[in-house]
């Protein structure tokens, strides 16, 4: 407001160009449903902040569906299709096996020592 008895407004804009990193962000959920609405938040959010999230690097996780399905969703405009996760994950200097096979981690670990 530049002149209240006036009722005078002026609008004062800048932009600042600015360059953030976004890694390692995992969500643990228990449905296809909260999958969807959190890919959904976080996508409009990305579209908020105009941050470039490459889609392609993304590991969904499931031990809920056979080795030969795969669960197509939406993430955005991108659909990524989930696959059953035979293979050991690495984050954060973590081995994650969603099946629980113990043999995967020992067989890692024994070559790491190695």
């Amino acid at each position: 407001m530049n002149d209240v008895n006036k009722n005078t407004k002026s609008h004062i804009s800048k932009i600042i160009s600015i360059l953030g990193f976004m890694d390692d962000t995992n969500w643990i959920l228990s449905s296809l449903e909260n999958l969807k609405q959190i890919l959904s938040v976080a996508d409009k959010f990305y579209d908020i902040i105009r941050a470039a999230i490459n889609k392609d690097k993304l590991k969904l996780l499931t031990n809920t569906i056979q080795e030969s399905d795969s669960l197509p969703v939406q993430f955005g405009k991108t659909q990524i299709l989930i696959m059953l996760s035979t293979e050991i994950v690495y984050f954060l200097e973590v081995n994650i096996n969603i099946n629980l096979n113990h043999s995967l981690i020992i067989k890692e670990l024994k070559a790491y020592i190695r």
